[in-house]
């Protein structure tokens, strides 16, 4: 999985707690029991920490919800808030299978962006890689002046340049993560996913889609909704969305519909505004979450298409320049010594 800023399990991993948990009690296991049979299952090593320490907690006397949150440093927030939500409606086997889905279509988007990314990271490999090698040789060729170059001996230098220049950055990402792990880049971080486009976008929709995941399966759990709107909010993982987001309570509070009271929130989009106020006329709110959170996903998805299409272009020219610069070096170099002549 390469090295990774989060503590947090990943995507993949909560997709497959949550499949296997939701199959366990489905089949009419306990708490304790089903922890166990994920454990057994191969779980990842952090993962199998937190759930046997969650049963242990379980066993002590804990709910299943405060076990989990004990274990807040590597399970997500939404997977929390879905279990407490199970637990009290009593509907837990299908708020994770639908956790599962929301996690799996998550999955789904995370690989398809690492598939699109093989190709442009190929072409900064062999920018980095062969425009060195080849800026190197017109260097050494203009220091060294012709007839006395060796090809060993520029290998041999070429290969202690890429050494330190792949020390260099192994430092400076273990410096980052360690300084990420002490909270020190949370600004840096922050400003980057919520200011630059086309991150914040993105960022923006997956939110979204949390917000509407959360919302709709704690709903399903018969959860209060000024409850649901401030645990689902909090699920978004984005402070200024929860923040707005967050303006609807007092509206709610008042007694207002939730039209009203998501009017003044302006991170929603139009279709999301349209399809609440459908949802609560209807009396299918909770199905219309779950259509706005898949719309968002698939929004997200689309958005990551088109970051993915900017990149390469970035990347090709680049690529072009360093190929342009190359050539106008050589030929430039090899005329000059000629007329020097």
């Amino acid at each position: 999985m390469g090295l990774s800023f989060s503590r947090k399990l990943s995507i993949r991993e909560m997709a497959r707690i949550s499949r296997q948990l939701s199959t366990a009690y489905q089949a009419g296991l306990p708490v304790i029991a089903a922890l166990q049979i994920v454990v057994d299952r191969g779980a990842p090593s952090r993962a199998r920490r937190a759930l046997i320490m969650m049963a242990d907690s379980i066993r002590d006397g804990s709910s299943l919800a405060d076990a989990a949150r004990e274990q807040q440093a590597v399970l997500p927030e939404l997977f929390i808030e879905v279990l407490a939500a199970g637990e009290t409606g009593g509907r837990l086997d299908v708020l994770l299978a639908d956790l599962a889905d929301h996690y799996d279509g998550m999955e789904a988007i995370a690989r398809a962006t690492k598939v699109a990314m093989v190709y442009p990271a190929l072409q900064l490999a062999s920018a980095w890689y062969l425009g060195s090698f080849a800026l190197g040789i017109i260097r050494t060729f203009t220091l060294t002046g012709s007839g006395t170059f060796s090809l060993s001996s520029y290998l041999s230098s070429y290969g202690a340049f890429q050494f330190n220049c792949h020390l260099i950055a192994f430092t400076v990402l273990a410096i980052l993560f360690g300084l990420n792990r002490l909270g020190s880049l949370n600004i840096v971080f922050s400003t980057i996913k919520h200011h630059l486009w086309p991150v914040n976008r993105i960022i923006h929709k997956f939110a979204l889609a949390r917000f509407f995941q959360g919302f709709s399966i704690l709903l399903g759990a018969g959860i209060e909704i000024k409850k649901c709107i401030r645990q689902s909010a909090a699920m978004t993982l984005h402070p200024l969305v929860e923040r707005d987001l967050l303006q609807a309570l007092p509206a709610v509070a008042q007694g207002k519909t939730l039209i009203e009271a998501f009017a003044p929130c302006k991170s929603l989009t139009r279709v999301d505004h349209e399809m609440i106020g459908v949802g609560e006329v209807s009396g299918e709110l909770e199905a219309s979450c779950k259509k706005l959170s898949e719309y968002h996903l698939n929004e997200a998805a689309s958005a990551v298409q088109t970051a993915m299409k900017i990149l390469q272009v970035v990347i090709t020219l680049v690529v072009g320049a360093i190929i342009g610069y190359i050539v106008i070096s050589f030929y430039g170099r090899l005329y000059g010594s000629m007329l020097d002549l």
